[in-house]
């Protein structure tokens, strides 16, 4: 061999294994949203392996998921598992038999970072691939989650596939040699070409047109105690709907009955994420019927809530301000003459305070708010709800113990409601991350119902 054919051959190796690396694939992890198995990672090196899979019959295909260590055992195999089908779907979309692809749902087993903030919780979501064959019954790896442990049978490092060498060495001159290289280059950012792509690509907005419904968080609860020593009850149905990872939409419906009202408030809303910054603004519409009265009274109210968020839960202030603030329930002459007339109002009562919740997986929910109502007599108001999962019946179950004080109806005396019930949802399915967007809670409308004198020509 002559110095020049090894030095051209020396020269092509060199090029080539920069454009590829070494050895016949260059696989990288497939990596994955938070709490999702939608696939929205770059998606070039499938038809890659797609490529080697269908030059090889005999070689089969190991999708192992991951997930970080976010939530229970349970979920995350779950999710684990969802994530290898969501792999495999792509493949099999290419051509490959799904006989020839096995699925390995691995949870938060093995973490290939045990770093516990963002980056490394966002490497540990991941999908990766162990190719080989089987041989006497046992497997016989070309890649093992990723690493290459053997070249495969007949396969040239990727970008050599078609190259001759003897056509190579016998170029006359180094610009040849470099005009065939650069064709090589171009033949491997073809191997993803623009159809493969587009299909992978119709593939994706599929799957991530789902990926909302597969975050959303619903739930429904039911509870009943006593309100200053007589019977009380609530209960509340709400929701929870991603569009992205950093906004979404809230409401819900819920009622309170005690001896002396009955309240139904609507919620809806929308929640905006940036970071460990979280902020929520609601419109709230009440509907409110006293104890002997025939009339219902509509009032309404914006809030807002500001949140710093926690692994597993946030702390932060918020507000409330009155839109349709009064209304009234009844009107009558308070005098024989008649000339002065007696409104039974109800006022909603601006609000301004504290909140915080915290959940620790299988164990405790907690969520507290506390502060001042905004009139002139400053009364305090306040709640706590403690919660605990039933893990051991499901996972979307859990019972409560709510307390309440001047959160609803505010009277001279003090207002004091303590309730117990069950919540069933997938509200307080897992513990969240300190990054992702999650449910707020949504302030209670506070309301005083009172009499006030008026002329009678003078509009209430």
């Amino acid at each position: 061999m002559t110095i020049k054919r090894t030095l051209l051959i020396l020269f092509a190796l060199l090029y080539t294994s920069g454009i590829a690396g070494a050895g016949d694939l260059l696989l990288e992890d497939i990596n994955f949203p938070y709490d999702s198995a939608s696939v929205v990672d770059d998606l070039k090196q499938i038809p890659k392996v797609v490529n080697v899979l269908n030059r090889h019959a005999e070689l089969l295909l190991d999708i192992n998921a991951h997930t970080d260590y976010i939530g229970s055992d349970g979920y995350n195999q779950k999710l684990s598992l969802a994530r290898a089908n969501s792999v495999k779907a792509i493949f099999v979309d290419q051509g490959v038999s799904s006989s020839r692809i096995h699925v390995v749902a691995l949870g938060e087993k093995h973490p290939k970072s045990k770093a516990k903030n963002v980056d490394g919780r966002f490497i540990n979501r991941r999908a990766t691939f162990s190719i080989y064959e089987m041989r006497n019954g046992s497997k016989y790896y070309y890649y093992k989650e990723n690493e290459m442990i053997r070249p495969i049978d007949g396969e040239a490092p990727l970008g050599l596939q078609n190259l001759d060498l003897n056509k190579l060495a016998s170029a006359k001159d180094m610009d040849e040699v470099k005009n065939r290289l650069k064709g090589i280059e171009d033949q491997t950012r073809d191997l993803a070409s623009a159809k493969d792509l587009k299909a992978l690509e119709a593939k994706l907005d599929k799957i991530e047109s789902q990926q909302m419904f597969d975050q959303a968080r619903v739930s429904v609860l039911a509870g009943w105690g006593v309100y200053n020593d007589d019977d009380a009850g609530i209960a509340e149905g709400k929701f929870f709907l991603p569009f992205n990872d950093r906004l979404a939409l809230q409401g819900g419906l819920s009622a309170g009955l005690n001896y002396l009202v009955k309240d139904y408030q609507i919620d809806f809303g929308i929640i905006a994420n940036h970071d460990r910054f979280q902020a929520g603004a609601f419109a709230s519409a009440n509907f409110i019927r006293p104890k002997g009265y025939d009339d219902t009274a509509s009032i309404s109210q914006f809030s807002m809530t500001c949140e710093y968020l926690l692994d597993g839960g946030s702390v932060g202030f918020f507000f409330t301000k009155g839109l349709e603030d009064e209304d009234s329930i009844q009107t009558t002459f308070a005098h024989p003459n008649q000339t002065v007339i007696t409104d039974t109002v109800i006022e909603a009562k601006d609000k301004i305070g504290l909140a915080a919740n915290y959940y620790v997986d299988k164990m405790i929910a907690v969520e507290a708010e506390a502060g001042v109502l905004r009139d002139s007599t400053e009364d305090i108001f306040g709640r706590l709800k403690i919660g605990y999962p039933l893990a051991f019946i499901s996972d979307k179950l859990l019972i409560f113990v709510q307390g309440s004080y001047n959160n609803s109806l505010v009277e001279d005396n003090d207002d004091i409601q303590v309730v117990a019930g069950i919540e069933i949802g997938n509200w307080f399915f897992k513990k969240p991350a300190s990054e992702d967007i999650r449910p707020m809670h949504i302030a209670d409308t506070s309301f005083e119902m009172f009499k006030r004198d008026r002329p009678e020509n003078e509009t209430p």
